[in-house]
């Protein structure tokens, strides 16, 4: 079996970067970064298949973190990118694609959407035949259980490591 493919995840906002981890993390190597420091750390000790990236973020804006990316020498320097964000303004989309962006998301993150971009810009493993439709089976069972009014919610809090992981 190949090796998952390894996805790092920038946010400042922990909910994102935790919704983003629960709904990669069985398919993909997911690293999680609160801050561009953090991020930039990631990339210079791991090479990447595709970076998620906040365009808002308090030390630096995305934008700024791709010119970073862009202008360096890190082994990440082509890695693909898409912009995950709240702005849905057609002129910061179209400075996204000038910056060289992959693809664009705008929250909040929907499962489909983010399953959809993903295999667009990186493919879905080959071990995980049916992804996007397993993810949305389990979706609509849940809303059909929902319906029916026998739906069981569990939530589970986890912590963010040092490295970007999620902890068990």
């Amino acid at each position: 079996m190949s090796e998952k493919k390894i996805i790092l995840a920038v946010d400042d906002m922990p909910e994102n970067l935790m919704l983003l981890g629960s709904l990669l993390e069985s398919y993909f190597d997911i690293r999680l970064a609160k801050s561009a420091d953090m991020a930039i750390n990631v990339l210079n000790k791991t090479k990447v298949d595709l970076i998620l990236l906040d365009i808002v973020m308090p030390e630096m804006l995305g934008f700024d973190f791709m010119n970073l990316l862009r202008s360096g020498n890190s082994v990440n320097k082509k890695t693909p990118v898409i912009f995950v964000t709240s702005h849905a303004d057609i002129d910061i989309i179209g400075r996204a694609i000038k910056a060289g962006v992959k693809d664009y998301i705008v929250k909040p993150i929907v499962a489909e959407t983010l399953y959809k971009k993903i295999n667009a810009a990186i493919g879905i493993p080959e071990h995980i035949p049916g992804i996007i439709e397993g993810k949305l089976h389990k979706l609509m069972d849940a809303a059909n259980s929902a319906n029916k009014g026998t739906f069981n919610f569990f939530c589970v809090k986890r912590k963010i490591t040092h490295n970007g992981t999620l902890s068990p």
